[in-house]
C-alpha cells in the first residue's frame, strides 16, 4: 500500500497527458495540470512537516497538523476526482457530438476513435489516482499514529 500510495504522481501525469492529447477535451486538460500542481505542493508540505515532526521529538502541534493534512488529502482527492470526471465528461460529450475539436493541434489521423480511448485512459488513471491518494493518506495517518504511541 505504501508503494502504491507513493506512485500517485505517475497516475496523475498519465491522466493529465491523456486528457491534454484528447482532441475533444484538449485545452480543458489543463485543469489536470492545476490539480497536479496543487497535489505536489500538498505532498511537499507534508514531507517537510513529517521531517520537522521527527526532528522536534514528535511535537503534538505538528502531529495535529500532519493529521489534518492527511484528511485534506482525502478531501482533495475526492473533490478532484469528481470535478475531473464531470469536466472531462461534459466537455467530451459536447465536443464529440458536434465533432468540434478542442485542441489547437492535430496529432491523430482518426480523432474519433482515439478520443474515446484517451477518455477511457484518463478515467482509469483518475480512479487509480484517487485510490493511490487514499492509500497515501492512510500511510500518513498511520505514521502519525505510530509515532504518537511510541512517544
Amino acid at each position: 500500500m505504501k508503494r502504491f500510495g507513493g506512485s500517485w504522481w505517475v497516475f496523475a501525469l498519465i491522466g493529465t497527458a491523456s486528457a491534454y492529447l484528447n482532441p475533444y477535451v484538449g485545452m480543458f486538460g489543463l485543469f489536470n495540470f492545476v490539480e497536479f500542481f496543487i497535489l505536489i505542493c500538498m505532498m511537499i508540505n507534508i514531507v517537510f512537516r513529517v521531517k520537522a515532526f521527527e526532528k522536534n521529538r514528535y511535537d503534538n502541534r505538528l502531529r495535529i497538523e500532519i493529521r489534518a493534512a492527511g484528511i485534506a488529502i482525502y478531501i482533495m482527492a475526492i473533490a478532484f476526482f469528481f470535478l475531473n470526471l464531470f469536466a472531462s465528461g461534459v466537455v467530451f460529450l459536447l465536443a464529440f457530438t458536434d465533432k468540434n475539436p478542442a485542441t489547437p493541434f492535430r496529432i491523430w489521423s482518426n480523432p474519433d476513435s482515439m478520443s474515446v480511448i484517451l477518455l477511457l485512459i484518463e478515467f482509469v488513471f483518475c480512479i487509480l489516482l484517487l485510490v493511490s491518494l487514499i492509500c497515501k493518506g492512510i500511510t500518513i495517518r498511520r505514521l502519525v499514529k505510530n509515532h504518537a504511541k511510541n512517544f
